[in-house]
């Protein structure tokens, strides 16, 4: 999905495959884009940060997807189902984003 944003023209979006100074890079976002392991949205629910999931289709019980409309129903997040993310999700961080 990564290589599918035109980083040219979204000079404020930062695309990495991996972190490993969270804090900071919470402490940076407007908005989170992120699976939805269980870690990681407790930790998007402690920063109050806004957030898209995507829960990873290759997991346990289709635990992420639970853990996603936990996070939805709370009004924390907007879930997108992986299939869907690649054209989905660039018109729903512009949404996103502009209705700050």
């Amino acid at each position: 999905m990564m290589k599918e944003v035109d980083l040219e023209s979204n000079k404020n979006i930062r695309l990495t495959a991996f972190i490993d100074n969270m804090p900071e890079a919470y402490a940076a976002s407007d908005l989170i884009v992120s699976r939805a392991g269980a870690s990681s949205c407790s930790e998007f629910m402690m920063t109050g940060k806004p957030s898209v999931l995507i829960p990873s289709p290759n997991v346990a019980g289709d635990h992420q997807t639970q853990n996603a409309q936990s996070m939805v129903d709370a009004g924390a997040s907007e879930l997108l189902k992986d299939a869907d993310a690649v054209n989905a999700l660039p018109e729903l961080v512009h949404s996103l984003i502009r209705d700050q």
